[in-house]
């Protein structure tokens, strides 16, 4: 499609992927309130079983993901070691940090599966993806 003289990519997610992967939904590196959210945006289910997630590209196993499924369409939002939020259902607790010019990447048995840098970001806001272009934009 091209709009205004300019290409727009829009990513359609198929019914029945042949190897659907978790995708970096959103983060935060705003003080004690730092998080990452991931997202099963398929049809089907994705076993997490050897996913990790780093902000340190010399640890890509520094945090390994639980052993379990994530449902079509569902999420899981990963707070930072400092987030005073209470862990629930559909949250881990990471045992780091983030923080703006980090590199955030997501490995599944050690191969990247999705990667994004944090940009200077304003204070309180969120890195979020377009889940249409997959592109990222900041949200005050």
């Amino acid at each position: 499609m091209i709009v205004d003289g300019q290409v727009e990519v829009v990513c359609l997610f198929k019914e029945k992927a042949e190897n659907p992967k978790l995708f970096i939904r959103e983060l935060c590196s705003y003080s004690n309130q730092d998080y990452i959210i991931l997202i099963n945006p398929y049809e089907d289910d994705i076993m997490m079983r050897g996913y990790s997630i780093t902000d340190d590209a010399n640890k890509p196993g520094k945090f390994i993901l639980p052993s379990r499924i994530l449902r079509s369409g569902e999420s899981l939002k990963i707070i930072g070691e400092s987030n005073r939020e209470i862990p629930s259902k559909g949250m881990i607790r990471a045992g780091f940090n983030l923080k703006d010019g980090e590199t955030v990447t997501l490995y599944l048995d050690g191969e990247i599966v999705d990667e994004v840098t944090i940009p200077d970001l304003e204070k309180g806001s969120i890195y979020r993806r377009d889940m249409g272009t997959l592109r990222f934009f900041e949200k005050r």
